[in-house]
């Protein structure tokens, strides 16, 4: 979840330096990214940038969303 912080380094948690790059999804195509309300919560407390606009869903309305998405990539 936090290759979508900005001025993260993946490296510490095992990741490969590509997982920056989901700061371009959006540049992409039609790209939606909902995260779950306590942890958009959990980085605002911690002053955590994210590298992308997102959508806070409580998670009941997050599996709903998943369902109209023709792709899915959960971090």
């Amino acid at each position: 979840m936090f290759q979508l912080v900005t001025g993260r380094d993946t490296v510490a948690a095992g990741l490969p330096a590509g997982y920056r790059a989901w700061a371009a999804l959006p540049d992409m195509g039609n790209a939606q990214v909902f995260v779950e309300d306590e942890w958009l919560g959990y980085c605002r407390k911690a002053g955590l940038v994210l590298v992308m606009p997102v959508q806070s869903l409580p998670g009941a309305a997050m599996k709903q969303a998943w369902r109209r998405c023709a792709h899915v990539v959960v971090l």
